[in-house]
């Protein structure tokens, strides 16, 4: 929710960025379902009214979502925490014993969207996270057509652990870049 993020989006303030936030249908309060379309069509109504310069920014489920905007070009940087490949490959990951990817309704397959990204990119992801496997993050990395792109491994850490004093530093080194001038 939006409420567990309230220090992170703090410490964008605070260095002097201005962010934009909002929750997804369903959550932290707001109405409607998440589906995949929907929750696309959101974000691209507000990136699109977003002066430049814009990072798209998104963490696990907000991931997939970013990768499918700077794949249409939005954004003149990304920053992926924790990106899975598909939703089927994610659930095939933590059920593996079980036959769940034909009941899924929603796709969110990023693996079709990524060899279009051509914006600078940085992608973090937990060595140790149990919910989307580190190999997944390693995967949408290659997989990206950007030539400008680095991967933050953060060893120790989870899927929610991520923001430590070190990756702070890294993210903002990479915001400080002069695709934001």
């Amino acid at each position: 929710s939006l409420k567990d993020r309230a220090t992170r989006l703090e410490t964008f303030v605070s260095a002097g960025f201005n962010v934009v936030a909002p929750a997804y249908r369903g959550s932290s309060g707001s109405s409607g379902s998440p589906d995949e379309d929907a929750l696309i069509s959101d974000a691209r109504a507000l990136i699109e009214e977003i002066p430049a310069p814009v990072i798209v920014y998104g963490e696990s489920l907000g991931a997939a979502v970013a990768i499918q905007l700077a794949a249409d070009g939005l954004g003149d940087a990304v920053v992926l925490e924790a990106p899975f490949t598909s939703l089927a490959a994610l659930v095939a990951a933590q059920y593996p014993m079980e036959e769940l990817g034909e009941t899924l309704t929603q796709r969110w397959d990023s693996m079709a969207h990524v060899g279009a990204i051509e914006q600078p990119l940085l992608i973090i992801h937990g060595e140790d996270d149990r919910l989307v496997p580190f190999t997944m993050g390693q995967t949408i990395f290659n997989a990206v057509g950007s030539s400008d792109k680095t991967f933050l491994g953060v060893a120790g850490s989870g899927h929610t652990e991520l923001w430590t004093d070190a990756v702070v530093s890294d993210l903002f080194a990479f915001l400080a870049r002069d695709f934001l001038e």
